[in-house]
């Protein structure tokens, strides 16, 4: 498993959380729930105007790596753990810097009416 640029990661993450939510929804509705259900304007203080929803943040905490190295090029990437091994000879010049990067994306998630909503 390589590391992916942040962009990739932050990208796959957000949709991914989205086609969960969707999956939910269809699946809780066979059961009569409701998944990130819609609200009728005023119950909440803050909503997206547009739509009417409550965003949600999607919170990122990662550890991005910063590689120069004459084999690898140089670039951002996303830390991801992972475990390897090689066996060989030779010698590559490699410089990583870490750091951490914390931040949120305010989404607005699909909603599932109430029955009563149709």
């Amino acid at each position: 498993m390589n590391a992916m640029d942040l962009e990739e990661f932050v990208h796959t993450t957000i949709v991914q959380i989205i086609n969960g939510v969707v999956t939910a929804q269809q699946e809780a509705a066979a059961r009569g729930a409701i998944v990130n259900p819609t609200y009728r304007r005023g119950k909440f203080a803050e909503f997206h105007p547009a739509s009417g929803a409550v965003p949600q943040s999607i919170e990122f905490d990662v550890a991005v790596t910063a590689t120069d190295g004459a084999e690898s090029g140089a670039g951002l990437r996303v830390g991801i753990p992972l475990v390897a091994g090689s066996v060989g000879g030779g010698s590559t010049r490699e410089s990583t810097a870490e750091n951490r990067v914390k931040f949120a994306v305010p989404v607005v998630l699909p909603r599932q009416a109430a029955k009563s909503e149709g």
